[in-house]
């Protein structure tokens, strides 16, 4: 059995996609399996589920999503199946015990831990394959407003988080005329993303684009500006300036922007 959970709610059994039901059903089991082999309180599962005020069918229609879910999973009365996966009321909550390998989400968490102890080249690879797992925004098809700000904004930005890594790594290898297009996309869909900003300003400067990499720079400052009242990060000012200066160390495969200078300036000067 295999879940999915970066992309829309499904779940795999034999090869086979399994129906899971409404809205609400598939959002409880993501919030299940995000937290797999631990217990969720059960006010978690209303305040995801219905949000306040609570109606007072909810404890039992949430005793109904659980005991449908059970059938769709094919656990009976509790019981583990032979995958090993069990769904039982612990106390004022719910445990799905079950293989984190079998949830895309753990999956990819489970390959960003590999990469981040690998050396280079593998690390760049490994991050590739976590990048591979997702097939769009996480939990696409759930329109829960609170559920997506809570649950799926700090999926996205672990995403990007690692995407950001991933091309480090790759502008370290020297794999950087192939990034120009990528990061000029990225940029396009994040526009208020100062790593991409500062990743396509350097790619751009090392192929003897400097004035389209300084206007990248520029744009950032009046979109963040206009967007936001903020002033780009420390670091983002310290590059434009570098690029000016023709800096040698920007010619540098090893040469990262990135440590503690990815803060951001209010136009009153106070810092986030």
């Amino acid at each position: 059995m295999y879940f999915q959970l970066l992309g829309e709610v499904r779940f795999w059994r034999q090869g086979r996609v399994c129906e899971i039901g409404p809205q609400q059903r598939r959002l409880l089991l993501a919030v299940l399996l995000l937290n797999a082999n631990e217990s969720v309180h059960r006010e978690r599962l209303f305040e995801l589920l219905w949000g306040d005020p609570l109606p007072r069918s909810a404890t039992g229609s949430l005793h109904a999503h659980v005991s449908r879910l059970r059938s769709a999973l094919g656990i009976a009365g509790g019981k583990a199946m032979a995958e090993g996966m069990s769904l039982r009321t612990v106390g004022p909550g719910y445990l799905m015990s079950m293989e984190p390998e079998c949830i895309d989400a753990h999956r990819f968490e489970a390959l960003v831990g590999q990469a981040k102890a690998a050396s280079a080249p593998d690390a760049a690879r490994l991050y590739g394959q976590a990048l591979d797992l997702w097939h769009g925004e996480p939990l696409s098809d759930i329109t829960n407003e609170r559920a997506r700000l809570e649950l799926c904004v700090p999926l996205e930005e672990r995403r990007l988080d690692i995407l950001t890594a991933q091309i480090d790594l790759e502008i370290g290898l020297g794999h950087w005329l192939e990034l120009v297009a990528k990061l000029t996309e990225l940029l396009t869909r994040f526009p208020g993303r100062p790593r991409f900003a500062a990743q396509l300003m350097i790619l751009l400067h090392r192929a003897g684009r400097t004035a389209d990499a300084l206007e990248v720079f520029r744009r950032l400052r009046e979109s963040m500006d206009r967007d936001f009242g903020l002033e780009p990060p420390d670091r983002l000012a310290w590059l434009e300036t570098s690029i000016l200066r023709n800096d040698p160390v920007l010619q540098q495969n090893d040469f990262v922007i990135g440590g503690d200078y990815w803060r951001v300036t209010s136009r009153s000067g106070h810092r986030s």
